[in-house]
């Protein structure tokens, strides 16, 4: 399935799970775990290093899908979003110090526009692609029935 967009992530606040408004239903920490699961075929890699005690900061590895392999190390809080600590790439290109306002900006920069907006765009062609597969089935199936029933 091509990425679903998650949640934006809350402000910046305490640390303290008593903190967190009531209608803070995802944690940074189950983001994460979002984007492993709706993300997948974006990355290579994407292993959490740690999260605090009250989810609301995390760090993790992120690994390209690229033949290079490229690697960073990001860290997740509420108050700068994605900011990547490390990078295996080095020079101009190093994304070490920057920070992202989503995952999507980070999965772009990582391999690059190019590379991120093709991949994007064969997995919603791909799903459409079965969408489309599983009307023209399901619209013979009830056409099958229409005629048994006469």
């Amino acid at each position: 399935r091509p990425p679903t967009l998650p949640p934006s992530p809350l402000k910046a606040m305490a640390c303290s799970d008593d903190a967190l408004p009531d209608d803070a239903t995802q944690s940074l920490a189950e983001d994460l775990v979002h984007y492993q699961e709706h993300y997948r075929d974006m990355f290579s890699e994407l292993t959490v290093l740690w999260t605090s005690p009250c989810k609301t900061k995390a760090s993790f590895r992120l690994v390209s899908r690229q033949a290079s392999r490229r690697t960073v190390e990001v860290n997740l809080s509420e108050d700068t979003c994605f900011r990547v600590d490390r990078d295996s790439q080095e020079g101009d290109t190093s994304l070490r110090g920057r920070q992202f306002e989503s995952f999507e900006q980070l999965l772009s920069a990582l391999d690059g526009a190019d590379a991120f907006g093709s991949r994007l765009c064969d997995l919603v062609s791909q799903q459409l692609q079965e969408q489309l597969s599983l009307d023209d089935l399901q619209s013979r199936l009830r056409r099958r029935d229409d005629e048994e029933e006469d």
